[in-house]
């Protein structure tokens, strides 16, 4: 068994107790995507300190670099006929020896593929297919495709599932939420037999839309590894949580849902919380006090991305309700109507970010194809002028400091390495002057957020920390900043960069941060249940004749 825990990768026989690190895999890293050789006896992983595709065997030893430039793969498979692997742009492969990637398949700029797979005999690569948006259940609307290397032909195997493997029973095994499907699958022709099935429920997805990935692995031989989730979400259940400098965590009485972004009113007193669930997306407001239920803003189309106004009367969002991704403010008592603020071109989306502590100005994202531009809207007269323009796969998400005289923003570029002085945490003057600072880096740093004082700059350091990380600033002629510092007791809400920013800073200082529901399906307990002969249930449940 191969698998990642707490930043490193391990292996592990099945017929011995411990598992032990690979040798030769450093720690800490990012989007590693580990997979065995056919014959067991390698392990490739990428390696995004140098953005390498390197191979190292599993015994331990020197690392080889296969492949340089190399973005996070979006699924890895090692077959016969090389390794292939999945970016934004589509499929390549690559020889397990090194060499020069080949591009197999090339999607749309509007799509991406994700977990590819040669099918046996190296002809046809079976492939998800996915819309390139945010919606939080986009996987379970995707295509699972099989394409032909030689003329190109694409055709539709399964609809309405992702992360497909073929079995060499005559199977294909499929994810939907949290279930695995089974379905006769005959390789002569391409072609599904008969109805799907489900085989496994409850298998741990990766987060909201980030990924394909399913937490299952089957052998050739039939053994069947997986990682214990809900059967009936994408992602696990967070809980809205209060947390101080010393670590104490004080849940809110709030049932598990996938809340994002919350945002805490300017008196401390109140909650903004989105709830996505793919198809429904709606603010909701909560007093933090408890004293009453958690009540819903926002009606019509998806809303989301809540931003308190400074004298705390007034929320803005985005909506789609008219048909475009605008912002919009509305009374935070839900008394009113939503006014419109923006009023976004065709294939433009607006998110807002942040307010001025007088209320004259909100800063917002706008984004056109791979380009965010953060702008300053007069709220009086609704002009907007640029801030700052960046390359980022991912919202900046600009805040304002609390004497609104600088903005701090993220920036991560795509395929980017971790420590690429192009990502990470900018400072610059608000009006804007040209000048742009960076904060010391981390690792891939990003979800700013100012301290009360305006002295502190607080973000999540990467994806596989387990803390929120501070640095003290001062300002002069221009800003200075000390050491980065990790904050042991405040745990990051485990949500990736991709993700809005899931914790928030309170004026007395505390965080309220999105964390697992701890009562939900493995909790915080990750495990890994492993079933030997899974092929004779298989068959049971989906034959092949």
């Amino acid at each position: 068994m191969l698998f990642s825990a707490g930043g490193r990768v391990f292996v592990r026989s099945i017929g011995e107790v411990e598992a032990t690190p690979v040798q030769g895999i450093p720690q800490g890293l990012l989007d590693v995507s580990p997979v065995f050789s056919p014959d067991g006896k390698s392990v490739v992983f990428r390696d995004d300190s140098d953005r390498t595709l390197k191979r190292v065997p599993v015994a331990g030893g020197q690392a080889l670099t296969i492949a340089q430039g190399i973005a996070a793969p979006l699924g890895v498979t090692w077959g016969p006929d090389g390794l292939v692997f999945a970016d934004t742009a589509g499929v390549l492969r690559i020889s397990p020896d090194g060499g020069t990637p080949e591009r197999l398949v090339q999607v749309n700029s509007n799509e991406e593929a994700h977990s590819p797979q040669l099918l046996p005999g190296g002809e046809f690569v079976m492939f998800t297919l996915v819309a390139n948006t945010v919606q939080a259940d986009r996987f379970d609307t995707a295509q699972v495709v099989a394409q032909s290397l030689a003329s190109g032909e694409r055709r539709t195997l399964i609809r309405n599932g992702s992360d497909a493997r073929y079995l060499p029973t005559g199977h294909i095994a499929y994810a939907v939420a949290g279930t695995v499907y089974g379905v006769a699958f005959d390789l002569a022709t391409l072609t599904v037999r008969g109805e799907a099935v489900p085989v496994v429920r409850g298998v741990r997805r990766a987060v909201a839309y980030r990924s394909a990935a399913t937490q299952f692995s089957v052998s050739s031989n039939g053994s069947l590894l997986y990682m214990p989730g809900p059967a009936d979400a994408v992602e696990f259940g967070r809980v809205p949580t209060l947390v101080d400098r010393a670590g104490t965590r004080v849940p809110l009485a709030l049932p598990p849902k996938a809340y994002t972004r919350p945002r805490v009113s300017p008196d401390g007193a109140r909650l903004a919380v989105g709830i996505d669930e793919g198809a429904d997306a709606d603010v909701w407001v909560y007093e933090l006090s408890g004293t009453s239920a958690i009540s819903r803003l926002t009606f019509g189309g998806r809303s989301r991305f809540p931003v308190w106004s400074p004298d705390g009367r007034r929320v803005a969002f985005q909506s789609d309700r008219d048909g475009r991704a605008a912002i919009y403010v509305q009374p935070a008592d839900g008394g009113g109507t939503a006014e419109r603020l923006t009023d976004p071109a065709d294939g433009v989306s607006h998110v807002p970010d942040a307010w001025t502590s007088d209320g004259r100005t909100l800063l917002f994202s706008e984004r056109k194809g791979d380009t965010y531009t953060v702008m300053a809207l007069s709220v009086a007269d609704t002009r907007a002028i640029p801030v700052a323009r960046v390359e980022s796969r991912v919202p900046p998400e600009a805040v304002f400091s609390p004497d609104g005289r600088w903005v701090a923003y993220g920036v991560s570029k795509a395929g980017g390495a971790a420590q690429s002085p192009d990502r990470g945490i900018f400072v610059q003057p608000f009006p804007p002057t040209g000048a742009t600072y960076q904060v010391p880096k981390t690792r891939l740093d990003f979800h700013p957020a100012w301290g009360p004082s305006g002295r502190e700059i607080f973000y999540v350091p990467s994806i596989v920390d387990d803390a929120l990380v501070a640095v003290g600033v001062q300002f002069a002629a221009s800003p200075s900043s000390g050491a980065p510092t990790p904050l042991t007791g405040v745990p990051e809400p485990g949500i990736t960069l991709e993700n809005p920013r899931g914790y928030d800073v309170l004026p007395d200082g505390r965080f309220i941060t999105l964390l697992p529901d701890e009562g939900g399906p493995a909790g915080l307990r990750p495990e890994l249940r492993l079933i030997l002969n899974w092929f004779d249930e298989l068959k049971r449940l989906v034959p092949t004749r």
